[in-house]
């Protein structure tokens, strides 16, 4: 399974859809399923922790338990990878880390989990293989 920044803010944040992407954390450290993300992903999780508001030596530990935890999981996209990551964002409009995982997840021929609702009825629409997280328990 290829998560993309939803989920894994979701592990940190009390949103909607929290306890589904808590789950398939869960269900990943016990060894049931293969996670994987990309480094796209892992920059954005760092990138909307920096924006947060919350004092910085708590962003700093936050930033690198999560660093640490999705270096586990990120994979590095060659160019050819990166390139259709590119145009997949042009064409459909969505931010390059939810198309790196679309990428991904068309390579490895894996399902594309998100907790983005939204993003799983565009993606299935356009023939993806995606998955909102609600519907994997």
């Amino acid at each position: 399974m290829i998560v993309d920044c939803s989920v894994v803010l979701a592990w940190i944040n009390d949103i909607e859809f929290r306890r589904d992407c808590l789950k398939l954390r869960e269900a990943f450290e016990e060894g049931r399923i293969s996670l994987k993300t990309t480094s796209f992903v892992k920059y954005e999780v760092l990138r909307r922790i920096a924006m947060r508001k919350i004092p910085s030596e708590v962003a700093k530990r936050l930033a690198h338990l999560l660093s640490e935890y999705l270096e586990f999981i990120s994979e590095e996209l060659d160019s050819r990878l990166v390139a259709n990551s590119v145009g997949l964002s042009v064409s459909l409009g969505l931010s390059l880390s939810e198309s790196s995982c679309a990428v991904l997840s068309r390579y490895r021929g894996e399902v594309y989990v998100t907790a983005n609702e939204d993003l799983a009825k565009k993606l299935s629409s356009e023939g993806f293989s995606i998955q909102h997280v609600s519907t994997i328990f």
